[in-house]
């Protein structure tokens, strides 16, 4: 039997996560399905948001990520 998948294991990116402390807790998230496009839509659906170069992302309810330009 031949199995295949991919799984998304995302971290906020948000600047309250980036330098957690006790009083914020770091958000992630694992999402599983056959391909990047299938986790993606499944991250977007519980409120996730995502990088379009896929190297950001941000919690639901987290302000928007922070690029490290």
């Amino acid at each position: 039997m031949i199995t295949g998948g991919y799984t998304l294991d995302l971290i906020c990116d948000c600047e309250k996560c980036k330098v957690s402390t006790d009083s914020h807790e770091i958000k992630t998230g694992e999402f599983t399905g056959e391909n990047y496009a299938e986790c993606a839509r499944i991250a977007k659906s519980n409120g996730w948001k995502l990088s379009r170069d896929r190297l950001y992302c941000s919690a639901p309810g987290h302000s928007k990520f922070e690029r490290d330009d």
